[in-house]
């Protein structure tokens, strides 16, 4: 009788101990903070008005397009096993590591040229509570972006929080079509 009831009792610390565990919440919110890096190509077009009058102006227009980014090649730098992005669309949505404040990429825009430019991440981490049933995860605020001008013609921080808004675009390279 004594084992039986010893039996019973451990059986029912060991259920209670599953349903403690249990808090009956899901977590309907994205956890893994990316950033979101587009890529434009830049056209410029200029128009003469008035050909060989006296009031000749020049019209000089801009124009910004999405780019797929055929045959591109986004590196990770800085780390002993190199991250390559070699997606075929405009956008790369990479992790950023929140043991350092700095995350270095090169970029080829075709591998078939050899022509590369790097970028320069710097930003800083902050912990961020999301709620009972997801926990806590990682924030970054973007303090600049740096990045080299072979290929690359501009560039733009348009949100330089780093969270879970899906839709947000952080950074915006722009690169002229040649």
């Amino acid at each position: 009788m004594k084992y039986t009831i010893g039996k019973i009792i451990a059986l029912l610390l060991v259920l209670v101990g599953f349903a403690s565990c249990d808090s009956g919440q899901e977590c309907y919110e994205p956890v893994d903070v990316r950033s979101h890096i587009k890529f434009s190509t830049e056209s410029i077009k200029r128009d003469t008005l008035d050909k060989g009058g006296p009031n000749q102006r020049d019209t000089i227009s801009r124009a910004f397009f999405d780019t797929t980014l055929l045959n591109s090649r986004i590196t990770l730098i800085d780390v002993s096993t190199p991250i390559v992005f070699s997606q075929n669309n405009g956008s790369i949505y990479p992790l950023l590591n929140p043991d350092t404040n700095v995350q270095r990429y090169s970029i080829q825009f075709d591998s078939t040229i050899a022509r590369f430019d790097t970028f320069t991440l710097f930003y800083k981490t902050n912990l961020h509570f999301i709620s009972n049933a997801c926990g806590y995860t990682f924030f970054y605020n973007l303090d600049s972006v740096r990045h080299t001008s072979n290929v690359i013609d501009s560039m733009w921080i348009r949100d330089f929080v780093v969270g879970n808004d899906a839709k947000a675009i952080n950074v915006s390279f722009f690169f002229f079509n040649r």
